[in-house]
């Protein structure tokens, strides 16, 4: 693991399969991760300890919320898992500056089945950071309370990690450098939620019976639940951001 120091979008293999044999590629990146998670989990079950997401054929649910801000460096766990995670995000990146359309892309990222939730956070990367593009794409991840409140956490640790590149980032075809200046390094994926309310976004109605609904399904704020630790408060501040009246105009 210590020769992949930094965690680099470069270290190993992983961004030139994926960029030039992609489904060898993402068969090697969701194996290392499968790998990681098992090294740290062993034999549990994640019963709880999962985030739902409700897409249109379906509610998927991603396990092991400890692992969701691994491509950050969060919790330092394994820089091959980490640097593995990188290439994926820089990889997305491209392909979507390169015109694909967001949606395609977020398959390809997120796979099939109930993968680990360090896959979420780097499609939650790329729709930070390609907003507005990804308006529609973003809409049943923006009604998932548990990603909100999980991603108000990352969005923290995020804060005191930028810095200097870390001396002996190979060169390549991305860095660490170019993933710490995206947006979504700065920004929390709620944040997202005021552009569609405050750019009168003809996606606003959906988006609103989305998040009324997660909302209802969580229940509401009760004692204890007064911060975004809160899936329950996410949800009914989710709702609060979505309200145009709520939003004032600022000369």
């Amino acid at each position: 693991d210590s020769s992949y120091y930094p965690a680099s979008p470069n270290q190993g293999p992983m961004l030139e399969l994926l960029t030039n044999a992609p489904e060898q590629g993402l068969r090697v990146v969701r194996e290392l991760i499968a790998h990681a998670v098992r090294h740290y989990a062993g034999d549990r079950d994640p019963g709880a300890n999962t985030i739902a997401i409700r897409f249109t054929e379906g509610e998927r649910t991603f396990p092991w919320r400890d692992c969701y801000n691994w491509s950050h460096g969060g919790g330092h766990y394994s820089s091959i898992a980490t640097s593995a995670l990188m290439a994926l995000e820089a990889w997305g990146h491209k392909r979507i500056e390169d015109g694909e359309a967001p949606e395609t892309v977020l398959v390809d990222i997120l796979g099939p089945g109930a993968v680990p939730t360090a896959f979420l956070m780097v499609a939650v990367d790329l729709l930070i950071s390609h907003w507005p593009k990804t308006a529609s794409a973003a809409l049943p991840f923006l009604a998932s309370p548990e990603l909100l409140s999980i991603d108000r956490e990352r969005y923290a640790q995020d804060i005191p990690l930028f810095r200097e590149p870390l001396a002996g980032d190979p060169r390549g075809m991305s860095s660490i450098e170019s993933l710490q200046r995206r947006p979504s390094r700065r920004r929390s994926l709620d944040e997202l939620i005021g552009g569609y309310a405050c750019e009168e976004s003809p996606l606003l109605p959906q988006l609103r019976v989305a998040l009324s609904e997660a909302a209802a399904r969580v229940g509401a704020p009760g004692d204890g639940d007064d911060s975004m630790r809160s899936d329950r408060f996410a949800a009914y501040h989710a709702v609060n951001l979505a309200d145009p009246e709520n939003w004032k105009s600022v000369n």
